[in-house]
């Protein structure tokens, strides 16, 4: 072979390459995605100072490009079960549309979320992730989950 058929192959294949990679980019922008994260906090008690109960935050962001309608965030169990709050604390009012770049939240108080594991026969330590299906269905599960342990008194 000439060097002009090695060319011509070469470009050919740099052509494939790069028709792939803007099919897969094209196709992923038009994806929804979705951001699943468990932290903690607490309600302050504004009249004394002191801090209020220990709080599970469930926090879904949408990084993506596209709107995205969702439910009503909830705890997923080591068991493939789930733990569902039916009247969350929230900052917003759900099914909610969450616009791109932005961010929603509920929150639950420990010792609610340690009780009900507790009525369901867990014990020791439960690994609990965050979850939240959009309006076609899809579930976002976080990518870390949380260590709850259930000897710890959460006042």
């Amino acid at each position: 072979m000439d060097i002009s058929n090695w060319a011509n192959i070469i470009l050919g294949i740099y052509g494939v390459g790069l028709t792939t990679y803007t099919v897969i980019k094209s196709n992923r922008a038009k994806k929804r995605v979705l951001s699943v994260s468990l932290s903690t906090g607490y309600i302050p008690r504004w009249h004394n100072g002191n801090l209020g109960p220990q709080l599970l935050l469930i926090t879904v962001a949408n990084p993506g490009d596209r709107k995205a309608t969702i439910n009503v965030p909830y705890l997923g169990l080591p068991d493939g079960k789930n733990l569902f709050t039916p009247m969350p604390l929230t900052n917003v009012k759900f099914p909610f549309r969450l616009e791109e770049g932005e961010n929603c939240s509920i929150w639950i108080e420990m010792n609610q979320i340690k009780h009900s594991l507790l009525e369901q026969g867990y014990s020791g330590v439960v690994r609990l992730k965050g979850k939240v299906s959009d309006g076609t269905g899809k579930i976002y599960t976080s990518k870390k989950s949380w260590d709850f342990d259930l000897a710890v008194n959460y006042d």
